[in-house]
């Protein structure tokens, strides 16, 4: 009987979990996209490849602005092969999600 509790406790652990990295997910691109950084929807991970072109042509730059004027830090694509992008970490809490968005706006505004 403990056990089949404590197997019950980690799936539902497993669920809420899954649960909150599905919506951390869903508000970091919507926000990026809603923005104006085309995002496609990951599958796996959490991470996130935001197209950072329209804030600058060379993502490194691009990076490096977000870096200091929205004090957000991202990972230039470059480094994935994937050049003019950055990935962002949905691997922290809803409101550092939104918090960061707030600021990447207010950067583009």
């Amino acid at each position: 009987v403990a056990a089949l509790t404590e197997v019950e406790k980690t799936e539902a652990f497993l669920r809420e979990t899954r649960a909150a990295y599905r919506e951390r997910r869903q508000v970091l691109v919507d926000g990026l996209n809603r923005i104006g950084l085309p995002t496609a929807m990951p599958h796996g991970a959490f991470y996130a490849m935001a197209d950072l072109t329209p804030i600058d042509p060379d993502e490194g730059t691009a990076a490096l602005r977000l870096l200091e004027e929205a004090h957000v830090g991202v990972v230039p694509g470059t480094d994935f092969a994937a050049p003019g992008f950055a990935r962002f970490s949905y691997a922290t809490s809803l409101e550092t999600i939104e918090e960061a968005l707030a600021r990447i706006e207010r950067l583009r505004a």
